[in-house]
């Protein structure tokens, strides 16, 4: 982006050293629930996978796993630095760009993305790419954060103390603000489970999880926020007494919010 009054880049930028440490935080949280539905599609050895988005390789090195022996993982990423270390014979790592659209199609049993789409204009052209990636009887399994819930009355019961609801609420408005300003869809997950249906797959599934997290000083929810919240100030109008107030609370193992919804839909392509 060339305007002054908008970020340049992806807000989370891989350039930095702390990012990769940030990544493997949040994988240590998300991973969980991404095996537990990847192991429910019935993943086993010789199946062929596709990770859009691989980040810092956690879950590529789990799924090459559990497809050993006999089948192999491509770990796709726009930057690979991250994925250098994985050293495993089922792994190929690719420099990959989803929105380029080149991605072999009817190739792999399991195709996945994590926390990918969110970040894209127009998720659904690009869901539509990863789904004709799966072979005729593979799966899609797409997961995504539902960020617009957090500037929802109801997304406040998830914080404490209630006095700082409408701060959390003003703090999320302010945020996704940012996010669209680079080109992500803040809200676009919702419509991930129909979009499915419109492909055409069947046996479809979806899940949501909230999770409710406590300030951490040494958090990954508190050092991703420490990240943009200059941004917030610069391009959103956010004031700065009130991104340094949030990032007090997010220090205080009293104060609680909600990570907003992570939404996993899946689907089977049918065997013609």
């Amino acid at each position: 982006m060339t305007d002054e009054t908008r970020p340049e880049h992806y807000l989370w930028d891989n350039t930095l050293a702390e990012e990769k440490q940030r990544l493997d935080e949040q994988a240590a949280i998300w991973d969980p629930y991404t095996q537990r539905y990847i192991d429910k599609l019935g993943i086993s050895a010789g199946w062929r996978c596709l990770e859009v988005g691989a980040g810092s390789g956690t879950m590529t090195a789990w799924l090459a796993e559990r497809v050993a022996p006999g089948g192999s993982v491509v770990a796709g990423d726009i930057d690979t630095r991250f994925l250098a270390g994985l050293e495993h014979p089922a792994i190929e790592t690719r420099q990959l760009d989803i929105t380029s659209g080149e991605i072999e199609k009817d190739a792999f049993d399991l195709v996945y993305a994590r926390m990918v789409l969110m970040h894209l204009p127009d998720s659904g052209k690009h869901l539509a790419t990863m789904a004709a990636a799966v072979r005729p009887g593979g799966w899609l399994l797409v997961q995504d954060v539902d960020l617009g819930y957090l500037e929802s009355r109801h997304s406040t019961n998830y914080t404490w103390p209630v006095s700082n609801r409408r701060f959390a609420v003003r703090t999320a408005k302010a945020l996704n603000a940012l996010l669209s300003m680079t080109g992500a869809s803040t809200s676009s997950v919702r419509e991930h489970p129909r979009r499915l249906f419109e492909l055409g797959l069947e046996d479809i599934g979806a899940e949501s999880v909230i999770r409710m997290e406590h300030g951490d000083p040494n958090g990954t929810f508190r050092k991703a926020y420490d990240r943009v919240k200059d941004y917030l100030v610069q391009y959103a109008g956010f004031p700065q007494e009130d991104a340094e107030q949030r990032l007090r609370q997010m220090d205080d193992p009293k104060f609680t919010f909600s990570t907003g919804p992570m939404v996993s839909a899946w689907g089977r392509r049918p065997v013609r």
